[in-house]
């Protein structure tokens, strides 16, 4: 992501002799909303013309190299990424940055990050964590970042985090894309034919590199192949099962599961085996 040329700290804003303190709130309402929870944003700035004040000025989800809207599809993967800038007094100024999302029916935390870097006076930096987060549950989540540095290096605490509130939501249909560009989201196909006898095929997608593991199950959670266990580019994919297990022999007629785990994205689906 490219901020604008203006920058806040030396742009729309002034440095002052004395602390100034700005409190920003933006609502928005519809008559038709069903996802009340992220209409609100709220944000408190102090403004200060002194050294040792870095700013956590930006942070959020991306869908590719866009910023996500506030209620966001279960299933797809988002990029993590926040924006930390230096004060024109500097000094120049080694500092740590967190990026947390956090699932709030549970309070616990799904996603956890964080980037050590050094900044410059009168600049600012876009951090990128580790992509691929991708929310599995409906519901509402809190994405927090915030900074730390050493003691006496940032004396300004007020602008150091910024929370922001997302709502994920199930997909309304099966987004499966064009076979021709690369799919948007983590999906897995149920096997087909199911039930089967001899041979079924297993159809997958991933819309980021990523680690691939998808294992076949026996009904007591036993592991009876692995089907595959590597990275792979973002795409679609087929996989077929001869129900053979690992040593080639064929299984016994009955039910079975089978398992896509791809960064963060996990699930299982069943199928049967006839005589």
């Amino acid at each position: 992501i490219t901020l604008a040329p203006w920058h806040p700290i030396w742009g729309d804003l002034y440095w002052l002799p004395n602390p100034t303190y700005h409190h920003v709130y933006a609502n928005v309402y519809m008559t038709v909303d069903y996802d009340r929870d992220n209409d609100t944003k709220e944000k408190d700035f102090i403004v200060k013309s002194r050294s040792h004040d870095l700013q956590m000025n930006l942070t959020g989800l991306l869908r590719v190299k866009e910023l996500a809207p506030d209620t966001i599809t279960t299933g797809i993967s988002y990029n993590t990424f926040s924006v930390v800038s230096n004060s024109p007094f500097g000094p120049t100024t080694q500092f740590r940055a967190w990026f947390k999302v956090i699932r709030m029916s549970t309070n616990t935390t799904v996603y956890s990050r964080y980037l050590d870097k050094t900044i410059a006076p009168a600049s600012y930096m876009c951090l990128f964590y580790q992509s691929g987060w991708v929310p599995t549950d409906e519901g509402l989540y809190k994405v927090i970042s915030w900074i730390e540095t050493r003691p006496g290096y940032n004396l300004v605490a007020q602008n150091d985090t910024i929370v922001k509130y997302y709502y994920a939501r199930r997909p309304t249909e099966n987004i499966q894309g064009d076979i021709n560009s690369l799919p948007i989201s983590f999906s897995i196909n149920q096997n087909y034919p199911n039930p089967f006898s001899v041979m079924t095929q297993i159809k997958w997608q991933i819309p980021v590199a990523s680690k691939v593991r998808i294992n076949v199950y026996d009904a007591t959670g036993r592991i009876v192949k692995t089907l595959v266990n590597k990275t792979c580019e973002a795409g679609y994919y087929h996989t077929t099962w001869d129900r053979t297990d690992e040593r080639g022999n064929k299984v016994a007629a009955g039910i079975y599961f089978y398992e896509i785990q791809a960064n963060d994205y996990n699930a299982k689906r069943k199928m049967v085996i006839t005589q």
